[in-house]
């Protein structure tokens, strides 16, 4: 099955990037450490790599265009085999969980959210477990809860 090439997440404010230039094009037969574009962001300009062996099957976006981030871009595969097919495999995969990432409801939330009072014990429990860390003297002024022996 071809691989998808999809636009990066270059960064958490990112919502998109611009072709600046395809070093590939369609029939090349890339590896997986092959320059496929350098795209660019209000920041810098990066190079995105290939990510996968094999032949350039389609290429869908020009350069210059503006990617929304976490889009297809490219189709690698074997030759002969049809990128459609990937690429619609691809989105229907997608679909079934944006979809349930819109309709959640609060009663959808885990119990902890809304402070059902077992999920609470079950937390209190978990954190009796828990060893603590940090040197002695840390130790000691947690467990004290005065700050007179930090100002000391």
């Amino acid at each position: 099955m071809a691989h998808i090439l999809i636009m990066p997440r270059q960064g958490n404010t990112v919502e998109s990037c611009i072709i600046v230039d395809w070093k590939i094009k369609e029939g090349d037969e890339v590896k997986e450490d092959t320059t496929a574009c350098e795209v660019e962001t209000d920041k810098a300009t990066f190079e995105i790599p290939a990510g996968f062996s094999g032949k350039v099957l389609k290429i869908l976006h020009a350069a210059g265009d503006d990617v929304p981030v976490l889009s297809p871009i490219a189709v690698i595969g074997a030759a002969g085999e049809n990128w459609q097919d990937s690429l619609e495999s691809t989105s229907r995969d997608a679909e079934p969980s944006a979809g349930k990432m819109q309709n959640n409801k609060e009663s959808d939330l885990p119990s902890i959210i809304s402070g059902d009072k077992k999920s609470v014990e079950n937390i209190s429990q978990v954190n009796s477990q828990i060893k603590p860390c940090g040197s002695a003297a840390v130790q000691n002024i947690k467990n004290d809860n005065s700050t007179e022996k930090v100002k000391q």
